[in-house]
């Protein structure tokens, strides 16, 4: 046995050799139970090589960093500054772990706390979740959320962000519900650039974090001192705001800007669907939706003007030189047709209900549907980034919204590539995940967005420090 396959079988040995005793954990059957049993082989994901990534790769201590927001606990390292620390910070933050047990169980066990970074490391080692949800950051330590007097209560929480593929089921030709390719993962492109458009310029946020769910979807963070201290009333006003979308895919209109300009959150959509790359132009060749015979077309005609709709309709019909049209053709159509009429003024009104109303069908189909029960209140838990999906095997690792539109969710790494990547021997085990496919992601979520985090944390806090002194005339911060 190589020293390699050696470690690996040590790792799972001694991760078996401990009585699991979940207390207080909710007990249901699983839908991947033979996910859970499989052996090693051909899948993608596999209990045995969960028990070594999380042994050798998973990057706990980065994760600790980062939920700690500067108050580490003793056994993480970091250069003192003077700033006020709680010690008890991280024990009052929720964790939840989903695991399969033996037989094919699934439990979910919440209210799981951690006040040092080993005994988060043993948790994951003793329990081998599939799943890490990351919640609210409470008044007191979580273990102690039934034993004190006093309400329990959450006082922080990053504002968060889930964006799912089913939810543009009824505008992607080319999947349903779970499946994804790439060219239905565009509409996941746009969403990350529109959203992180909107956070930083409406919002003045800075310190965002979007990860891929490992199967369908995005995550977005955002973990701005500010942002993580919002009240109940201002979190919940942020996903309403960016909400524009409305009803079912039953209405004939989602989006209604009543023959105006379009509202300023919707002109940043549509200023990121003007790029080529990943924009308006591509997801019509991509989805195909107003080619010749498509259902879709009964639905952009319920959007325009009586005059347009006429003329649109009288092209389909009559037009022979496009009887076997495509999405952009038609789309070209409508915009010679609106700029011809424009040129004589007094169809200028006319004009501008005609550019409203395809600003709508663009904003309709193609801008962020968001689940915002998910981002209101505190009381939601997110997966943390870097955990595997067991229905893929795929990692759930951060996205530059700058290269959105270069990210592949197919490529990503996987649980079995990695754990083969250490078998072969081309990383070292004992760098973590240095030398493996892992790293670029790793090394994305250190130093583009945890170190920049710290360091605006830090510098918020000193200046509100320096303002309280400057009232108080207390000058120990």
């Amino acid at each position: 046995m190589d020293e390699s396959a050696e470690s690996r079988k040590r790792t799972h040995d001694e991760a078996n050799a401990k009585q699991e005793k979940p207390n207080g954990a909710n007990l249901r059957p699983a839908a991947a139970a033979a996910a859970a049993a499989a052996p090693s082989g051909g899948k993608e994901f596999d209990l045995d090589l969960l028990r070594i990534y999380y042994a050798l790769l998973f990057p706990s201590e980065d994760i600790i960093k980062w939920l700690c927001c500067r108050h580490d606990p003793p056994d993480v390292r970091r250069v003192t500054t003077g700033e006020k620390i709680d010690p008890h910070f991280l024990a009052k933050r929720e964790f939840s772990f989903t695991k399969y047990t033996d037989s094919g169980d699934e439990i979910y066990i919440r209210w799981q706390c951690y006040r040092k970074l080993e005994s988060f490391r043993n948790a994951l080692k003793f329990h081998n979740p599939v799943k890490i949800d990351i919640g609210a950051i409470y008044n007191r330590e979580v273990d102690r959320k039934d034993s004190a007097t006093g309400s329990f209560e959450p006082q922080q929480k990053e504002l968060v962000f889930d964006i799912d593929m089913t939810d543009y089921d009824d505008v992607r030709s080319c999947c349903r519900e779970a499946n994804i390719c790439l060219k239905c993962w565009n509409f996941m492109t746009v969403a990350v650039k529109v959203l992180d458009r909107l956070l930083r310029d409406d919002f003045d946020f800075h310190n965002l974090l979007f990860v891929y769910s490992g199967r369908r979807g995005i995550h977005c963070w955002v973990c701005d001192e500010r942002a993580r201290t919002m009240p109940r009333e201002s979190r919940d006003a942020v996903p309403d705001y960016i909400s524009i979308i409305t009803g079912t895919d039953k209405m004939a209109k989602r989006v209604n800007f009543y023959k105006r300009d379009p509202p300023p959150i919707a002109k940043v959509a549509l200023q990121v669907l003007e790029d080529d790359r990943w924009g308006w132009r591509k997801l019509m060749q991509q989805q195909k939706w107003f080619d010749k015979g498509s259902t879709h077309i009964d639905k952009l005609l319920q959007y325009l003007p009586t005059e347009l709709h006429k003329e649109l309709q009288r092209w389909i019909t009559e037009d022979k030189k496009y009887s076997r049209f495509t999405s952009v053709e038609l789309w070209q159509f409508l915009r010679d047709t609106v700029d011809k009429w424009g040129k004589v003024p007094r169809n200028e009104a006319l004009k501008r209900q005609c550019l409203s109303a395809m600003s709508e069908v663009k904003v309709a189909y193609a801008f962020p549907r968001l689940d915002i029960n998910v981002s209101k209140g505190f009381n939601h838990l997110l997966k943390a980034p870097f955990c595997v999906h067991p229905k893929t095997g795929r990692v759930c690792v951060p996205i530059d919204p700058e290269k959105a539109h270069l990210f592949d969710p197919t490529a990503v790494p996987t649980l079995r590539s990695l754990v083969d990547e250490v078998d072969s021997g081309e990383s070292d085990a004992k760098m973590g995940p240095s030398k493996t496919s892992l790293d670029p992601y790793v090394d994305f979520f250190r130093t583009q967005f945890l170190s920049p985090l710290l360091k605006d944390t830090l510098e918020t806090r000193m200046k509100i420090a320096r303002k309280k002194s400057e009232l108080t005339g207390d000058l120990s911060y």
